[in-house]
């Protein structure tokens, strides 16, 4: 129901009054400060999104691949710490860990004990890092993503763990593959 609808109503209901009428006006002019919130925090959104994949394009033109790569990682690290509470409790119970997953963001993650590997395929066809400018990043970016499955994995099976970038949106692929293995 709109506000016309409502008022109509109301006053059908024999509750025309000057507090029945100051309250719709309330909340218009409250959904209005809302609404110019919101496009301002949009507007931030977007200006800080271009600037950060400016900075990254700059990073990628002045910095070697290894720095570039290790700075990524580590921001990725840092990042996946405050995801701590998805993957501590499965501490020891990497089945556990991909089926909460699983349920949660990805299309598809398996574990195999034998070899000590981890496959995981993204279910998102974009890429789901706040950060990125699909348009603007570059695929060395995906390091930050190796950071964060790092820090996650190897939380979850007790043990340093490589990670395996296999298929990347940014480096123009249609979804994200990741393959973490236990290191020898």
């Amino acid at each position: 129901m709109n506000r016309k609808e409502f008022l109509e109503s109301a006053c059908g209901w024999g509750l025309c009054s000057c507090a029945v009428f100051a309250q719709p006006a309330q909340a218009a002019e409250g959904d209005d400060a809302a609404a110019t919130e919101l496009g301002t925090l949009k507007w931030k959104l977007d200006f800080m999104t271009h600037r950060f994949a400016k900075l990254v394009a700059v990073m990628s033109e002045t910095l070697d691949e290894a720095t570039l790569a290790g700075l990524f990682e580590a921001m990725g690290r840092e990042c996946a710490k405050g995801f701590k509470h998805e993957f501590e409790p499965f501490k020891g119970d990497p089945e556990g860990f991909l089926k909460s997953v699983q349920q949660k963001w990805v299309e598809s993650a398996t574990w195999d004990e034998s070899t000590g590997t981890v496959h995981v395929v993204d279910r998102s066809t974009n890429c789901t890092c706040p950060f990125v400018d699909e348009q603007k990043m570059f695929g060395h970016f995906c390091h930050c993503t190796i950071g964060w499955q790092k820090e996650a994995y190897e939380a979850v099976l007790g043990k340093p763990v490589d990670v395996e970038v296999e298929e990347s949106i940014l480096r123009g692929s249609k979804r994200c593959v990741f393959c973490i293995k236990v290191k020898a």
